[in-house]
Order: structure tokens, then sequence, then C-alpha cells
């Protein structure tokens, strides 16, 4: 087994979906802004942002037009190399939330 050059640890990586027919058939807006290069997600009340917006990062986010197979080759294939290497190593999958208006 070789030896990893630096110590792994948790990360969180988010994907934020896109609108679903029913969303959409509301006319429901996005209520977040998404930077990929940072890892933030900006999320604004869809009821005015009084106290501002509510700015979150992370190790990893990825929008609405992100492709599975990036998200996988960049947050989950690193865990499975790992795992076949014989280091443990988990996913969780977490159900999705939207954060949409419905205007």
């Amino acid at each position: 087994m070789a030896s990893r050059k630096k110590a792994d640890n948790v990360k969180v990586v988010i994907r934020c979906r896109p609108l679903n027919s029913a969303e959409e058939a509301k006319n429901c807006k996005r209520c977040l802004e998404i930077n990929g290069r940072t890892g933030e997600i900006v999320i604004h009340n869809p009821k005015g942002d009084r106290d501002g917006p509510k700015s979150y990062k992370f190790d990893q986010v990825y929008d609405w037009n992100s492709q599975q197979r990036d998200i996988y080759d960049r947050a989950a294939q690193p865990i499975v190399s790992a795992v076949c290497e014989g280091f443990n190593g988990s996913f969780t999958d977490w159900a999705d939330h939207p954060v949409y208006d419905q205007k």
C-alpha cells in the first residue's frame, strides 16, 4: 500500500440542482448564487434581505449546470482510488432542499 502524500479529512461538496418541472410551473426563481471557483454559496431571503444575504463556504460547490461526470471526477474518484489502495472512505448523500422563491 502506497503512503498518502497528505492527510485526507472530511470535505463538504455541494451540488445545487436545477428547478424541477413543478417548480418551473409555479414560476419559482433561484434565491442563491454559486461561485464554484471560491466554493461559496450566497443565499438571499426571497422576502427581502433585511439582514443581508447569508454566505457559506465549502470545499467544492457545483451549480445546476454541472455534469455528473465532472463532479464524480473531482469529488468522488479520489476517494474511490484511496479505498482501492486500502484506505477508508465514504460518501454521504443528503436529500436536496430547494432554495427557490415562488413569485
